[in-house]
C-alpha cells in the first residue's frame, strides 16, 4: 500500500463522515470553536495571548472547505467530490 493510497483512504473517510453529518442536518454553522477561544489565551506558553475571533474562523473554514473540494456555503462535500472519491452511493 502506497502513501498516496493511505491518504486517499483518509480523504474518503473524512468525506463519508461529513456526508453522514450533512444527512443529519449539520452545516457550516456547526463547525465552531467554544466562545472562550475568541479571548486571548492565558499563560506563558506558545499560545499565550492567542485568540481566534469568529471572523477569522469563518475565513479559515472557507479556505479549508475550498481545499477539501466542499461547498463553501454549507461545508459539505459536493456531489463531484464524492464521485471523484468513488462514493457515488452516498449521492444516491
Amino acid at each position: 500500500v502506497s502513501v498516496e493510497e493511505i491518504l486517499k483512504v483518509g480523504e474518503r473517510r473524512l468525506n463519508m463522515m461529513r456526508a453522514f453529518n450533512a444527512r443529519e442536518g449539520f452545516t457550516r454553522k456547526d463547525d465552531t470553536l467554544p466562545a472562550r477561544f475568541e479571548k486571548p489565551m492565558k499563560g506563558s506558553g506558545p499560545t499565550a495571548g492567542v485568540a481566534y475571533p469568529s471572523q477569522d474562523l469563518e475565513n479559515y473554514k472557507t479556505i479549508y472547505y475550498t481545499l477539501a473540494g466542499w461547498d463553501v456555503q454549507t461545508g459539505n462535500p459536493t456531489t463531484d467530490k464524492l464521485r471523484e472519491l468513488g462514493l457515488e452511493w452516498i449521492v444516491e
